[in-house]
């Protein structure tokens, strides 16, 4: 996130008191008073939220996808696993150690491609 919690606090401020057609067209004194008021809230809020687990922070579709894509790595690692031998392990490290990579790779492109990487 390229904004801290102070300066998106700001920014719902603004949003939620806007010049102009705030209230109806109530007074800038009020509007100005109001301001801190929905800063201070929005900062409470997002404090909050941005203390609990990334995991709790997704919405239930990204979760899903989250351990969809947790159990199918998984259970292609259990596959390999399964067929590999012994005498392979060299081959099965460097495919489990792929696996990890790609997995990693399409977990933050789902949860942040956009934002960090300009795509989806």
């Amino acid at each position: 996130m390229s904004k801290t919690i102070e300066e998106l606090s700001k920014q719902y401020a603004e949003a939620m008191c806007p010049i102009g057609d705030y209230c109806g067209g109530v007074y800038d004194e009020q509007r100005n008073s109001d301001l801190p008021i929905y800063t201070d809230d929005a900062k409470s809020v997002l404090e909050w939220f941005f203390t609990k687990p990334l995991s709790q922070r997704l919405t239930d579709e990204e979760r899903e996808k989250m351990i969809k894509l947790y159990i199918d790595a998984n259970d292609k690692l259990k596959i390999c696993l399964n067929a590999m031998s012994h005498n392979q392990i060299s081959e099965l490290d460097n495919e489990y150690k792929k696996g990890i990579n790609m997995g990693l790779i399409l977990a933050l492109k789902y949860i942040f491609g956009k934002e960090l990487f300009g795509e989806e």
